[in-house]
């Protein structure tokens, strides 16, 4: 990754529609949480 890719606007868009669909798929939801922590972590 280099300095050009740090001054980008990037948007990370999470959604989950219905509680069913949480709970039916935690290991997704967890791994989108992951990636919302790791573009928090990159800047």
């Amino acid at each position: 990754m280099t300095s050009r890719h740090r001054e980008r606007l990037a948007v990370l868009y999470v959604r989950q529609s219905t509680r069913q669909q949480v709970e039916g798929h935690q290991e997704s939801t967890r791994r989108q949480y992951a990636l919302v922590d790791r573009v928090v972590t990159l800047g």
